[in-house]
C-alpha cells in the first residue's frame, strides 16, 4: 500500500487498519481520526508482520487499548514513522509482541535506534495537515537505508531526499537525509500565505487559494529566510477572547500584511 490516506474510518478493532495472519507493506500512509476499541489506527494479530515506512499515525482513538497501534503475537517494523496525537497515549500498546521501531518519532518515547520524543510540529494537525514544520525534529532524520529501492517522492509527489541547510542530520545514511513522516520538508526561501477566507479545500500555505487561515500555522510552518503574507483581516492567536493567548514569533521569518 503507497500513498494512502486512511481517515475517518470506525471498526471494532483496527480502525484504519485490521491485520490477521497477514504482512503488508505500508509506504507513504497516513492514519488520521480512526477509531476503534483496540488499535484505533492499526491492529495487528497472530503473526502480523507488517512493515510500515514513512508512516504518520495522529489523531486516532481506541476505548481499549493502543490509541496509535495494537500487537498481538505480532512484531511489525516501523521506519521513519511518527506516531503522535493518538489517545489513548499509548501509541503502541503490546500483548506477546516485540515490534522492531527505529528512527520514528513516537510520542512517549519507544526503544530503539534513532528513535525521538519530541512533538513532529505538524503545521496544522487540527484541520488534517500533517506536514512538517520548517523547525520540525523530524526533518533529516530518518533512514535512508530504510526506503525501498526506486522510491523518489512523498506523499505529495514532492522529491523525497531534501537536504535543509539549516538542519543538523541526525538521520541514518548520507545527505540528502530523508524526513520522518509522509511529507518531506522542501528546500529553498519560501513564502507562505496566509488568508482568514482562503477557499481552500487544502490549506497548506502554498499559494492564496490554499493559504492557511491563521497566522499561528503560518509561523508553524516557517523557518529561518521564510516571508509570511498575511491578507487582509482580523487574526487571533488562539481562542477568541483569550486575553492570555500569543502569538509565536520567530527568529529570521519576516511578515508582511
Amino acid at each position: 500500500m503507497t500513498n494512502v490516506v486512511l481517515i475517518n474510518n470506525t471498526a471494532e478493532n483496527g480502525g484504519g487498519i485490521y491485520n490477521w495472519i497477514s504482512t503488508p507493506t505500508l509506504l507513504n500512509v497516513t492514519f488520521i481520526g480512526n477509531t476503534a476499541t483496540t488499535g484505533g489506527g492499526m491492529d495487528n494479530r497472530n503473526g502480523s508482520d507488517a512493515t510500515l515506512t514513512n508512516v504518520v499515525f495522529s489523531g486516532n482513538s481506541a476505548s481499549s487499548n493502543g490509541g496509535g497501534m495494537n500487537n498481538d503475537n505480532s512484531d511489525p517494523t516501523l521506519t521513519n514513522a511518527i506516531l503522535w496525537g493518538n489517545m489513548p497515549e499509548v501509541q503502541i500498546f503490546n500483548v506477546s509482541s516485540a515490534p522492531a521501531i527505529s528512527y520514528s518519532d513516537i510520542q512517549g518515547g519507544y526503544t530503539g535506534t534513532g528513535n525521538i520524543d519530541a512533538d513532529p510540529l505538524f503545521v496544522d494537525p487540527d484541520n488534517g495537515n500533517l506536514r512538517l514544520g520548517r523547525t520540525s525534529p523530524a526533518i533529516d532524520a530518518g533512514d535512508n537505508g530504510a526506503l525501498p529501492a526506486g522510491v523518489t517522492t512523498d506523499l505529495d509527489g514532492s522529491p523525497r531526499k531534501v537536504d535543509i541547510d539549516d538542519v543538523v542530520d541526525t538521520g541514518n545514511g548520507t545527505s540528502p537525509i530523508v524526513d520522518m513522516g509522509v511529507y518531506e520538508v522542501q528546500a529553498g526561501a519560501e513564502i507562505i500565505f496566509v488568508d482568514r477566507d482562503a477557499p481552500g479545500p487544502v490549506h497548506d500555505g502554498q499559494s492564496w487559494e490554499s493559504a492557511f487561515t491563521g497566522i499561528q500555522s503560518g509561523l508553524a510552518a516557517a523557518g529561518a529566510g521564510n516571508e509570511i503574507w498575511v491578507a487582509e483581516g482580523i487574526y487571533y492567536p488562539g481562542v477568541i477572547g483569550n486575553r492570555d493567548a500569543t502569538f509565536g514569533l520567530k527568529s529570521g521569518v519576516e511578515i508582511y500584511g
